[in-house]
């Protein structure tokens, strides 16, 4: 904090007015993504920064000030909770003016609660404050503990679902809380809210891109990936298609939901291979596995192991039909002799390689064909591209 108090006091407007530029990226940044809870969140930082700057940026009562500091204390962490009583729209949302208005409210009652500093409760309110005081922070020892607990809760959140939601609350009232424990340090809270504005662009960044680049049901990489990855391939190297054969009549005679754990059920297998093969779902019930620097030769025994683990893998299916309604009959359920029923999968699969064309487009078309040989040929097997 040395150096960066050294930095904001060379360059005190901007150090000032940087967290306002940053939280208002990450609200646009929010916006455009369309995770309207992270602008919200963004929206009560601006508040509360705001106001910090024009309520505790001046020197005034000591006890006016622990009030203060202490109503941020509380009421940030309420602010930024209260996310999850509205859905994650955009900001156009009627869920996003409520929150607003909250948000409006609870800054309303602690400008009441202050404008009504002298009377009898407050007074005793302040010297609770005051007694729990420590020298090592201006913030109440009570209050210190208040946010630990609540950043506590939220780890176990982003440990437990690890959603955009949970970590950027976490980050919130890890760092902001670490602002309002040292508030004594010059320049903390700019800096801090200025840390907690970059790192909720990284996290929208980050999520937003897994959502471009992964397959959401499968969780391999999607095929925006894979347009990408094929655009940097050296000179060796094979593609190979895999379909999954029958899938249509699965889905027909099984329903969706059945069809939706095949596919988790195929992915997760084949991720499996060996050889630094690279797995892609690549569109329905077709995914394709990349190999950089290996021929067909090379990579045959590899498919054939993954192709031989799938048809040997048995499917327990879920009966969606007769799914219960609460846990009661679930448990009677899970303990009951029902049969459920049980059925192998295969998968059909072309091999080409960097050796037998001039382009991507000319191998991947040519795996293409020599999968659909191996569908014309019985199914459940590996067939290699051959020119006529």
């Amino acid at each position: 904090m040395n150096s960066v108090i050294q930095v904001m006091q060379a360059n005190l407007g901007f150090a000032i007015y940087m967290p306002y530029v940053l939280l208002c990226c990450a609200f646009l940044i929010a916006y455009f993504f369309r995770q309207g809870r992270i602008a919200m969140i963004s929206v009560a930082l601006l508040a509360s920064y705001w106001l910090i700057q024009h309520t505790l940026s001046e020197p005034a009562d000591q006890h006016l000030s622990l009030i203060k500091l202490s109503l941020f204390a509380l009421l940030l962490p309420v602010a930024c909770w209260q996310i999850y009583l509205f859905k994650n729209e955009t900001i156009w949302h009627p869920g996003f003016l409520a929150f607003l208005l909250s948000l409006g409210l609870i800054i309303g009652w602690a400008s009441l609660l202050i404008s009504d500093f002298d009377n009898v409760i407050m007074t005793y309110f302040i010297e609770f404050l005051s007694s729990t005081q420590v020298t090592s922070s201006p913030l109440p020892i009570i209050l210190a503990a208040y946010i630990a607990i609540l950043t506590l809760y939220a780890g176990i959140l982003v440990y437990s679902h690890n959603r955009l939601s949970d970590v950027v609350i976490y980050s919130t009232l890890l760092v902001v809380g670490s602002a309002f424990t040292r508030f004594d340090v010059p320049f903390i809270s700019s800096t801090m809210f200025s840390l907690i504005a970059v790192l909720m662009m990284i996290y929208l960044i980050s999520t937003s891109y897994k959502m471009a680049f992964t397959d959401t049901l499968t969780q391999l990489p999607a095929r925006q990936a894979l347009e990408i990855d094929l655009r940097q391939l050296g000179k060796k190297y094979t593609l190979a298609m895999v379909d999954i054969d029958h899938f249509k009549s699965f889905n027909d005679t099984y329903g969706h939901d059945a069809g939706d754990d095949v596919l988790r059920l195929i992915a997760s297998r084949l991720a499996l291979i060996k050889g630094n093969g690279r797995v892609y779902r690549y569109g329905g019930e077709e995914f394709l596995i990349l190999f950089k620097g290996k021929e067909t030769e090379q990579c045959s025994p590899l498919l054939e192991q993954v192709r031989n683990d799938i048809a040997g893998y048995p499917l327990v299916l879920r009966n969606y039909t007769k799914r219960p309604s609460d846990n009661t009959q679930g448990r009677q359920y899970r303990h009951s002799r029902y049969k459920q029923d049980c059925l192998s999968l295969t998968v059909s699969i072309g091999i080409s390689d960097s050796l037998q064309g001039d382009s991507v487009t000319e191998i991947l078309d040519n795996a293409d064909k020599a999968l659909y040989s191996a569908k014309s040929s019985g199914r459940n097997c590996i067939k290699h591209y051959s020119p006529q």
